[in-house]
């Protein structure tokens, strides 16, 4: 191969002086819901619906999860989260509240209390507190409480419904079924009470600027 010349194409883009020219940084604003079973049947957290982390823009919706617990085991494992670079958000108090409502079924909601959704500018920074949905026949059932404080031009969309609507007893494993808005000043409580009833309870969540 005397005499030959072997050309190796350019890939990188180069300034004027030769130095790589490096892509901008990603400045956009996600929502994230991290929705997962653990130690148990995948069905118990939605045979069908998204597991994993559901990373969306501004006014967009996550993913659809469901919780179906009933009596098989494992637990439902929940999070959210905020990646802010551009600090679009300042400001902005997202809260949660998970709390069992009957002390006898208390062991169905575990992490209980409230804590604010971590709002970060770095996504390798971002641990939010989980809280853990293992609702069966207990007394009582999980109720989630989120509440916005510090800003009014930013709210937090719910699609909360029952999966088998065929009676009030399949439809009221969900409490507060809807579309809500939750805004500054307007909490908005979701119940998952998910037993030995037929379905569960479908969710999804939109994180709007307005």
């Amino acid at each position: 191969m005397d005499g030959i010349a072997i050309v190796i194409p350019l890939t990188k883009k180069l300034h004027q002086d030769g130095a790589p020219v490096r892509p901008k940084p990603d400045t956009t604003t996600y929502f994230t819901h991290t929705w997962y079973v653990n130690g148990g049947e995948k069905v118990r957290c939605g045979a069908n619906s998204f597991q994993g982390t559901s990373k969306t823009k501004l006014n967009q919706w996550t993913k659809r999860t469901t919780v179906d617990t009933d009596n098989r085991p494992g637990d439902c494992h929940q999070s959210f989260g905020i990646i802010d670079p551009a600090n679009r958000l300042d400001g902005l108090n997202l809260s949660i509240n998970f709390k069992a409502t009957d002390k006898k079924g208390e062991q169905q909601c575990r992490n209980t209390g409230k804590c604010r959704i971590p709002i970060v500018s770095d996504e390798s920074f971002l641990y939010p507190s989980e809280h853990i949905i293992s609702a069966d026949d207990g007394p009582g059932g999980c109720e989630l409480e989120f509440s916005i404080k510090g800003r009014s031009d930013v709210v937090l969309d719910i699609e909360f419904f029952a999966t088998n609507t065929d009676t009030d007893r399949e439809k009221n494993q969900c409490g507060n079924r809807g579309t809500h808005k939750v805004a500054l000043n307007k909490p908005v409580t979701i119940l998952y009470d998910t037993d030995g009833r037929r379905g569960g309870c479908a969710q999804r969540f939109r994180l709007r600027k307005l």
